[in-house]
């Protein structure tokens, strides 16, 4: 169901920002709510600004970029759901960590890439990402809701 729409010009349009403002608009209001997106929404500032927000979010990546999430090869993967702890940040100096200690849980993110919870007041963004294989989740989904469909059968050719 729809309960918010963002209605942006043509020449300035940009659903990762759409998001965003839809997912902080809801807020908590209503209790938890999950974030159902496919590929084109899997961003480090969208699973953030769920995560700010108090929601939670199943949402596709492809491979490659699942890869970089988890920093090893989707195929050493043997369960289906795992929890990845990640820290943000715009500097690639391990110097400047403020955890040197987790070094294979930075990530770098450049400054062209949107990240709403790294400014100079705050200069790493800690959290957990939570992959759980969404193609089998929304295939699931998809198959338990068309089972309910009740098709007539017609007199047709």
């Amino acid at each position: 169901r729809f309960t918010n729409l963002v209605i942006q010009p043509g020449r300035k349009r940009n659903e990762y920002a759409a998001f965003c403002e839809m997912v902080d608009a809801a807020g908590n209001k209503g209790g938890p709510t999950v974030y159902f997106a496919d590929m084109g929404y899997a961003s480090y500032n969208n699973y953030a600004h769920v995560i700010e927000n108090g929601q939670f979010f199943v949402i596709r990546c492809n491979d490659k970029r699942l890869e970089g999430i988890l920093g090893r090869p989707v195929d050493d993967l043997r369960e289906i759901d795992c929890h990845v702890e990640r820290i943000l940040t715009r500097t690639q100096s391990k110097k400047k960590r403020t955890h040197p200690e987790l070094s294979d849980r930075y990530r770098y993110i450049c400054q062209s890439v949107p990240m709403d919870y790294i400014d100079d007041s705050r200069k790493e963004y800690e959290y957990i990402v939570q992959e759980i294989w969404a193609r089998a989740i929304l295939h699931n989904f998809s198959s338990a809701i068309i089972s309910q469909v009740d098709i007539g059968n017609r007199e047709t050719k």
